[in-house]
Formats: C-alpha cells, sequence, structure tokens
C-alpha cells in the first residue's frame, strides 16, 4: 500500500482551514489585529521550519535545523526588544563562544556515554 503525504489528503486542507478560521476569529473577538501578530512573530516561522526539519523523516540535517531555530529565537529577542542592537555589537561574540563550547561539551558528553555503553 502506497503511503499519501498528508498534505495531499482532503482531511489535512479541511483541518487547515478550520484551524484558520478559528484563529481568525478568535484575534477578532479578542480585537487583537492580525497585521500586528505577524508583524511581532514573524521570526517564529523560522523556528517552526528548523523544527520541522529537524522531525523530517525525509530530510535530517541537524546544522541547517539548528541555524533556523537559533536565528529565529535571536531575530524574535530583537524584534520584542528582549535584545537590542547595540547588546548585540558589545556581547554577542562572547555569547557565540560561549555557545560553541557549551555544543563541544554536549558533544563531548555524548560521545562519552556512547563509547560507555559499547565498553
Amino acid at each position: 500500500m502506497k503511503l499519501i503525504s498528508n498534505y495531499k489528503r482532503p482531511e489535512f486542507w479541511l483541518l487547515a482551514v478550520l484551524l484558520i478560521s478559528l484563529a481568525m476569529r478568535w484575534l477578532k473577538i479578542l480585537e487583537i489585529s492580525p497585521d500586528r501578530l505577524i508583524e511581532t512573530y514573524w521570526p517564529l516561522l523560522f523556528v517552526l521550519a528548523g523544527i520541522f526539519l529537524l522531525i523530517s523523516s525525509r530530510y535530517r540535517d541537524v546544522g541547517s535545523s539548528v541555524l533556523l531555530i537559533f536565528m529565529g529565537v535571536l531575530l524574535f529577542m530583537i524584534q520584542t526588544n528582549i535584545i537590542t542592537w547595540e547588546y548585540l555589537q558589545q556581547d554577542f561574540p562572547a555569547l557565540v563562544v560561549k555557545m560553541i563550547y557549551s555544543l563541544f561539551d554536549i558533544a563531548s558528553y555524548t560521545l562519552q556515554l556512547t563509547l560507555g555503553a559499547t565498553s
């Protein structure tokens, strides 16, 4: 039996239209402008794309997924003024170095667990 992709099924599109219409109705009830919502939260689309790439069974590139998630979170933090451009210009290089060191620590810990489990 040949499997059909989810987006080719009519149930998927029915559910998608239903969810979008419910979301728009909810925004209207709460008197929230969709333009303002999109203007503020558009960077989270990068995060969603990174997560979907990470869990996808056909295409799994961890580096690209992590980069998309990182860029989405960074742009979201800038968009919502959690961090500023001045902060990035002053402290961003140190932040990147700390992130790289932590990634190496995680990788070495994972390697130790893997080698410890096999020996």
